[in-house]
């Protein structure tokens, strides 16, 4: 598998640095451009698909092309190429994904709401573009180093261009809808997807995805269903506000699930953005202000007391003048002094001839 990897990276200009996973498809490794000679070259993501199926790397080579340059948390794509075998995709490289160690014990609560929040963006931006992912899981979510959360791997995509309604039984079945997890169905693309990312906001939380899958087979799907709250479900530790929104979402019933629009207006996010507005206002102009006030303040204060009190502002006005007069007494005697001074005489200019002239 390696020396594939070597070749097709050879074969498309580009030098082999490190493998970053397989999947059915086949393998994605990280490359540079060959003629880059730096220390610290720039890498890119090369998807190289093995067998004969073109199926696949069309139709994610496709998306790639419609989603690319205008959202963030979508990984960027480069160029894709099957004028040789195999076909490879090229990609942004992105750091981290969702599925390793680090994250299998959950995130903090302010992590998995900006991750959450990325989540949507990315996603709601996809459905704007009229395409579905169908395959939302922890290895298809990637991190930046600036943490930063992009979405990948859009071989199982379909385009809802024609119909809204789709196929069932795509993508894994960790993070399946209810519906979708059903063969020979056709189901709403958008809200399969919106459960989709009700599982990943649960698996942000508590580290586990928290079914098998949405079936009567399941016992964890069984007690969420039914509304269970105990010690021993994965998600007892989660706080109420979030876990609001996620029984808001994991509802099996398509019609009353939630939407991508309502997520973005429930209280657990709105509350979140209006705490960041209140932390971006201008402290300083406060500050100012209430300075300000303070010496408005002072000056009413001295207005009262000399308004109750005639005689102290009199001696105020009298010291005022003392002191006046005292300068004016300095600046005369000082006057006088240069008047008395006699001027120093300048000696007359010495011709250039002179033997005096150095």
């Amino acid at each position: 598998m390696s020396y594939d990897r070597i070749i097709a990276a050879q074969q498309h200009g580009y030098a082999h640095m490190k493998s970053l996973g397989e999947g059915s498809f086949g393998a994605v490794t990280a490359v540079k451009k060959r003629d880059d000679t730096s220390r610290k070259p720039e890498l890119f993501a090369m998807k190289i698909f093995q067998g004969k199926n073109t199926e696949r790397f069309d139709t994610e080579m496709k998306v790639l092309e419609k989603l690319k340059g205008d959202c963030q948390n979508i990984v960027q794509f480069i160029h894709g190429s099957r004028e040789s075998f195999p076909y490879v995709l090229v990609m942004e490289y992105v750091e981290r994904e969702f599925g390793e160690p680090e994250f299998q014990k959950g995130v903090s609560p302010e992590r998995a709401k900006k991750y959450f929040e990325d989540l949507i963006c990315g996603i709601s931006f996809m459905h704007g573009k009229l395409f579905v992912h169908c395959d939302i899981k922890p290895a298809n979510l990637l991190l930046t180093k600036n943490d930063v959360l992009k979405i990948a791997d859009f071989g199982l995509s379909v385009s809802i261009l024609a119909d809204e309604y789709i196929k069932s039984h795509r993508g894994t079945r960790y993070t399946m809808s209810p519906e979708m997890v059903e063969v020979d169905k056709f189901v709403h693309g958008r809200s399969a997807d919106v459960w989709s990312i009700g599982v990943m906001l649960m698996y942000f939380f508590i580290g586990m995805l928290p079914f098998n899958e949405a079936t009567s087979e399941c016992d964890f799907y069984m007690s969420w269903i039914a509304g269970k709250s105990s010690v021993k479900l994965p998600w007892h530790k989660i706080a109420k506000e979030p876990m609001d929104l996620i029984r808001k979402i994991l509802v099996v019933d398509v019609k009353s699930r939630a939407t991508l629009k309502s997520i973005s207006k429930d209280p657990w996010i709105m509350g979140g953005k209006a705490q960041v507005k209140d932390l971006k206002k201008p402290r300083f102009k406060k500050v100012k202000a209430e300075k300000k006030k303070v010496q408005v303040q002072k000056v009413e204060k001295a207005i009262k007391e000399s308004a109750k009190d005639p005689k102290s502002a009199a001696t105020h006005q009298k010291k005022n003048v003392t002191k006046q007069r005292k300068q004016e007494k300095k600046a005369t005697e000082d006057l006088n002094d240069l008047k008395d001074e006699k001027p120093e005489k300048i000696p007359k200019r010495q011709p250039l001839n002179s033997p005096n002239f150095i």
